[in-house]
């Protein structure tokens, strides 16, 4: 049966800003000052701000600009998030964070290795050495998960990884916790509070930050045998609608007949009673992985206990250095992971075709859009089409987005993975995104994904992502921090 395609635009929306002009001259001020630097002297004025922030601009003090923090919800075509991912405008992490990676095994249950995020990124892009001194890169780099942060329950689960980046040298914080937890990550990294997330250089000695620990499960005790007893009977009526005829252990990752697999609730109900009958919290699991993951759970709540967030005072925060930094991100919808034993952000979460079912929406380049290139490649020109070439392309694509969605349900009916039958789709498949930046990240986005006439680089930033996204977040930037914004072009549009 076909499914009817839509055809509709990218949407890019600020969800939140918390930033201004103030948060730069603050982070510039506060080593010489100290709590003056909450404060602005009288006799300064706007005059006084703007030719400090031009300083910084001009002699590239750019750590004063990271202290400050925007999110935006992006929409757009998959081809603008491959241009948008070669630019990170995230939050970085030292080489020698250690990223806790968890599986679950047949016997094994639960086991942890804890990998320097450096050495994550050099096996994801590079791949490994084997005896003979080959480098060889294999699917187990790229296939693992992490332990991750469910904020509704405050426990742990397991998320895939969907990227790991290397974002280049930037100046660190050292924070070290009461407990002994030490991590090093730029000042606006965020990390879980009681409050929510923080960045780490808005914290204070005292405060407190989230940890791995265990922590005691909603009962306090087993699930009574009758309740039990209910929601196994609800659970196996939603196998026809969860389950297809060849489906995919999502722990393992491995492909299985419908029969040999059971229908798992990923927060188990001994740690949330509350999502026993929450469908989203339902996935296909291949018996040998659920028996060891039922075990531990079991294990656990015997003692009244599960994997959870605990909290630890912070001892110090102090700046450490420069360093090459990193960062990674994972399949949604969870944004925490445990590093070095703490709770940290990872800054860009992608709508997971893994998981669910992409939505038939795709893009098709508005009339304005120029169609016809020509010259050398890195100097080319763009100009615009004729109406017969846009009306061309125009039914071409309809066409073409008809036949690939519906090959794509095809697939899917046929038993196919969510994951594998996704590959039939086009780049100009609709998804959405979470991006987070400071000001300092999204100039450096800015000066090259806009095409402006006063930027000193001779970029050719792809038609959408200049117009479409970039200049949403350049009306943030204005909005927010227009003392900022006005050096930033004075200056050529070079990030600091």
């Amino acid at each position: 049966m076909t499914t009817e395609i839509k055809i509709v635009q990218p949407e890019v929306v600020l969800r939140r800003a918390m930033a201004s002009d103030m948060d730069v001259l603050e982070a510039m001020w506060v080593s010489t000052r100290g709590e003056d630097a909450l404060r602005v002297r009288d006799d300064e004025g706007d005059a006084g701000i703007e030719g400090r922030i031009k300083f910084l601009m001009a002699n590239r003090h750019g750590s004063p600009f990271e202290h400050n923090y925007f999110q935006f919800f992006v929409k757009a075509p998959i081809a603008v998030f491959r241009e948008h991912h070669r630019h990170r405008i995230g939050w970085c992490l030292a080489p020698e964070t250690e990223v806790w990676c968890e599986t679950i095994s047949p016997g094994c249950g639960r086991t942890i290795r804890k990998r320097p995020i450096e050495w994550l990124y050099r096996n994801w892009h590079e791949g490994v050495t084997d005896v003979n001194g080959r480098t060889r890169l294999l699917p187990s780099c790229r296939e693992f998960t992490v332990r991750t942060l469910d904020e509704s329950t405050g426990h742990f689960i397991l998320s895939k990884v969907v990227d790991i980046y290397r974002n280049g040298v930037k100046p660190v914080l050292r924070m070290t916790t009461e407990r002994g937890e030490s991590i090093r990550a730029s000042a606006d990294h965020a990390i879980w509070t009681p409050e929510g997330w923080a960045k780490i250089g808005d914290l204070t000695v005292g405060e407190l930050v989230g940890r791995n620990s265990k922590v005691s499960t909603v009962s306090g005790r087993q699930v009574p045998p009758s309740l039990r007893r209910g929601i196994g009977v609800w659970t196996s009526m939603q196998r026809a609608a969860s389950i297809k005829p060849v489906d995919v252990c999502y722990s393992c990752g491995e492909l299985f007949d419908a029969d040999d697999l059971i229908l798992d609730h990923v927060v188990p109900v001994v740690i949330d009673l509350q999502r026993a009958l929450d469908p989203n919290n339902l996935a296909p699991m291949c018996d040998p992985c659920h028996r060891a993951k039922t075990d531990t759970e079991q294990a656990l709540a015997s003692r009244g206990q599960t994997a959870g967030v605990g909290w630890t005072k912070i001892a110090s925060i102090e700046p450490d250095g420069e360093v090459e930094t990193y960062d990674i991100e994972l399949e949604g919808p969870n944004r925490g992971f445990v590093a070095n034993g703490l709770v940290v952000h990872n800054s860009y979460n992608e709508e997971s075709g893994r998981y669910s079912v992409m939505k038939p929406e795709f893009y098709i380049p508005p009339p304005e859009r120029p169609l016809v290139q020509t010259g050398k490649p890195g100097a080319y020109v763009m100009s615009p089409g004729t109406y017969e070439q846009h009306e061309h392309l125009s039914r071409t694509m309809v066409d073409q987005f008809q036949e690939a969605y519906d090959q794509y349900k095809v697939l899917l009916a046929n038993g196919i993975t969510r994951e594998v039958a996704r590959g039939v789709l086009p780049v100009y498949l609709m998804t959405s995104m979470v991006a987070s930046c400071n000001a300092r990240s999204m100039m450096a986005f800015l000066s090259l994904r806009t095409d402006e006439p006063e930027s000193t680089f001779p970029s050719k930033p792809m038609w959408e992502i200049d117009r479409l996204v970039a200049r949403v977040y350049e009306q943030a930037l204005a909005e927010h921090m227009p003392i900022t914004y006005k050096a930033f072009n004075d200056a050529g549009r070079v990030s600091p």
